[in-house]
């Protein structure tokens, strides 16, 4: 019997391909959805090596494309359920959470993923206990962030007072003491600061309508 022409395109996937637009997604809507209608065409053969493709891309990339990679999961989730089968649904819903869960501190406290957040509660994208683990998580990171700024300042005010130490008569010794404590606390601070420095935001495209009549939220701000 021969092949339709949409077997045929799915046996075309690749998956270098697919890593390469992974990982030159551009912040715009138009890129965003584009990639996401990919991954819906090709999900009923390939659901988990795409969402395991995504999720390698997901896990090496820094704040904003993970940003840009969670928008296209959302327009996954939303735009799937009229078109794939629950099975299908349920699984790519189930790969990408365990594939995002661990992943997400250094989206927690930006603006954008809050209100991802609350599309995913409303929309109803991820299952109230998984939102739950999130927000706990988010939590105790945020808590922990917080000591870590406070800790930076304390950093701070140790390296100023160390360093009006040196000015006042002390012996050679002494000095070479002082000089490398504070080396050693700008180092440390150094690292604070790596930690908690973020990237620029993004653009903020619109949702567009679902093939049920709805919208599909995309959080964009």
């Amino acid at each position: 019997m021969a092949e339709s022409g949409e077997h045929r395109a799915r046996l075309r996937y690749s998956r270098a391909n697919f890593q390469r637009r992974l990982s030159t997604i551009q912040p715009n809507l138009e890129s965003i959805q584009s990639l996401a209608q990919f991954i819906l065409f090709m999900a009923p053969t390939f659901a988990s090596s795409l969402v395991q493709e995504w999720v390698q891309v997901f896990t090496e990339s820094d704040r904003e494309r993970r940003l840009h990679l969670l928008y296209v999961a959302n327009e996954v989730l939303q735009h799937a359920r009229p078109r794939l089968p629950v099975s299908t649904l349920e699984q790519l819903a189930g790969l990408f959470f365990a594939g995002l869960e661990n992943h997400l501190d250094v989206l927690f406290g930006d603006e954008r993923f809050g209100k991802l957040m609350d599309v995913w509660q409303s929309r109803q994208v991820f299952t109230e206990e998984q939102l739950d683990r999130l927000r706990r998580r988010m939590k105790e990171r945020l808590e922990w962030r917080a000591r870590v700024q406070d800790a930076g300042k304390h950093i701070e005010a140790a390296i100023a007072s160390l360093k009006d130490s040196e000015s006042r008569e002390v012996s050679d010794a002494q000095a070479r003491n002082v000089e490398s404590v504070v080396i050693k606390l700008e180092e440390a601070l150094q690292l604070v600061k790596r930690y908690l420095d973020g990237p620029d935001e993004c653009a903020s495209p619109e949702g567009r309508p679902n093939e049920d009549g709805s919208k599909s939220e995309t959080a964009f701000v």
